[in-house]
């Protein structure tokens, strides 16, 4: 990436509405966790299990989140190059972020039941309000209608 491309992603970062300058960095954070689990001698606690990043790995949790992790790093970049697509792949990453709930629960032992109905609906009724804000919001409309930078 070229010293030109940053200048606009930051500059487009700063024209950004301020909710959605948040969800660009909620999608940074998920990355910044996924690489957290990458560092040898950690750990991670899934509903008061301690696990070591070796046994994230070894399970299959840690790949299932690298996944989503890369979903939600790409929608950022998309989100900051102004794509028209950006705000489509915001919502798969938070869509597979929402199935990684129930997958994780039960690959570390606690069962997909451990994870409640209540859960799932708050995460349901999330992902309609970053539905709702990306496509229905001026703010959030006008950012991806205007050219890049």
């Amino acid at each position: 990436m070229n010293l030109s491309v940053l200048r606009t992603m930051v500059k487009n970062f700063m024209a950004m509405p301020i909710l959605l300058r948040l969800c660009t960095g909620v999608a940074g954070g998920v990355l910044v966790f996924v690489i957290g689990t990458m560092l040898p001698h950690g750990s991670i606690r899934v509903e008061g299990r301690q696990l070591t990043t070796s046994e994230w790995w070894a399970i299959g949790a840690g790949p299932f989140m690298l996944i989503v992790g890369g979903l939600f790093c790409a929608s950022a970049v998309m989100m900051l190059r102004r794509s028209r697509h950006a705000r489509l792949a915001y919502i798969v990453a938070w869509i597979a972020l929402f199935i990684s709930v129930p997958y994780i629960a039960a690959v570390t032992g606690n069962g997909v039941a451990a994870v409640s109905k209540s859960s799932l609906i708050a995460d349901l009724l999330m992902t309609l309000a970053i539905v709702l804000y990306l496509y229905l919001s001026k703010g959030a409309r006008n950012y991806f209608r205007s050219p890049a930078g």
